[in-house]
Parts: structure tokens; sequence; C-alpha cells
């Protein structure tokens, strides 16, 4: 039979480096789309996460990005992204941890963090973790140009979908100056298979973000303008979003959503 199913979110950054690999070894699949503000219950038949990514193999269900590209890898026929010894693949499952484990989260810590002081300790701790990852790249790439030398590996997959949203978290949290020395590889990867068939298509962002975004406002309106929401600027000035709306913020231009957050109707709250 071999029927690929995907339960993916198109907003989301997790879901996207798995949409990242079936794209660069050209597997066939079906992508089901699941709404993360709004969820439904059947998810948690499948995951007892309820997050995606999550695939099925005909009767086979995995879930978590980094095993589930793993398997795609190791199943299918196409782009090898897995170094072919074992010494290669425990160094890019390492890659992988570390940044999953510990720089990711101390990003979004900064992200949500809304005290000053806090803040401020936060950026420097996030700005040494891209200095760690700039060290990493140069030590570990060799000749390059990608994360793990020659070829394009899991690692790249793995990191792209947050390269690809630098730009929200230098606007927010004053990052301007981070991650110089990743931006060749981040440029590079952005012009691969897989990135650019897993990002947003162009036609499509203002309809999906205007309708996305308007939905989150509609249920949290009271609390977006308490937070800070300015619709004169199209910012966020305070308050903590949700991961959806921030991964929306994330994928978009400013100027997108100022178009958006002009367009709120006024009259109810």
């Amino acid at each position: 039979m071999n029927r690929l199913v995907l339960y993916s979110a198109e907003i989301c950054p997790y879901a996207q480096r798995t949409r990242i690999v079936l794209h660069e070894k050209s597997i066939a699949h079906e992508v089901v789309e699941i709404d993360l503000d709004d969820k439904p219950e059947w998810p948690g038949e499948l995951t007892p996460t309820r997050r995606v990514p999550v695939i099925r193999h005909d009767d086979f269900v995995l879930w978590e990005s980094a095993t589930v590209n793993e398997y795609l890898d190791g199943t299918f026929a196409g782009t090898a992204l897995r170094p072919g010894d074992e010494r290669g693949r425990a160094v890019m499952r390492n890659e992988i941890r570390h940044f999953d484990s510990v720089f990711l989260p101390t990003l979004y810590k900064l992200l949500f963090e809304q005290d000053a002081d806090e803040q401020a300790r936060l950026r420097e701790q996030t700005e040494r973790g891209f200095e760690f990852l700039e060290q990493r790249l140069e030590a570990i790439q060799g000749g390059g140009p990608y994360w793990l030398g020659a070829q394009m590996s899991l690692a790249d997959a793995s990191m792209w979908p947050f390269f690809e949203r630098l730009g929200v978290f230098e606007h927010y949290r004053k990052l301007g100056g981070a991650a110089v020395g990743l931006r060749p590889l981040a440029s590079l990867v952005r012009h691969r298979r897989g990135a650019g068939l897993s990002a947003i298509d162009d036609d499509a962002r203002p309809r999906l973000f205007s309708a996305a975004l308007c939905a989150l406002c509609e249920r949290h309106r009271r609390w977006l303008v308490g937070a800070g929401l300015s619709r004169r600027r199209g910012q966020l000035n305070g308050g903590k979003p949700e991961l959806g709306l921030l991964f929306l913020v994330a994928a978009h231009s400013q100027h997108q959503i100022a178009a958006v957050i002009e367009g709120w109707p006024t009259g109810r709250r």
C-alpha cells in the first residue's frame, strides 16, 4: 500500500521541518492540516502530545519531528539527508538535540518575557547561544557549505524554519546583531527545493494570515488590546501571544501585519 499521511500545520516550524524532508526527497504524501488554535479532539488518537508533525505510514504512526525525519530518510529513496556512517549520524543528532533542548528554550523565554531587566539577561544569553552556533558551524562544516559539510542534512532541515523567522526575533527582541555568521547558510538552504516548497506560498500568505489573525483577534480581542497590541503602529508592545499568533507574525513582513491590524473592526470587544 505504502500510503503516507502527514498531519501538519502550515504555521508550525516543527511541522515545516518534516515538510522540508518530504520535498527534498520527493516523497509522495497526503497532508492533513490541523488548526493549532482550535485543535480537534481526534489528533489525540494518533499521539498523546497532540502536537504536529505526525505521520501515518500505512498502519505505522510516528510523531516528534526529529524521529519522524530520520524514519523518512531511512525508509524512502531519494536524496540522503543523513551521514553515511554512524559517527556522522551521532554528530548530527547531537547538533539537533542541542538546538532543540538548549538554544530554542532560551530563545522562546526571551520572546515571551515582559520584564525589561529579565529581557536584557535573556537577550545576552540568547546572543551567546547564537555565538555558540556560529562557532559550532565553523568547526563542523569543514569545506561546507552546509551544517555538516558538503551535503544538506537533517540538521539543516531542523534549523532552517527558525532561521527563516529571524526577522521577528530581531524586530521584537532587538537581536539585530545576532546570527550574522549563520546567514550564508540560511540563504543557501532558503533556495533549496525543500525550503521553497515548505514555505507559505506568497500568493496565499495575505489570505492565510488575515483569516488566522482575525480569528485569533475575535477570540482574544480583550486580551490583545489590554496587552498593548497597537492598531496604529501594527506591532506587539507587550503581553504573551499564543504560539500560533507568534508563528504567524514570524512568517510575515511588518507591512502585512500592519495592514491586517488596521483592518480590524473596532466596534466589538
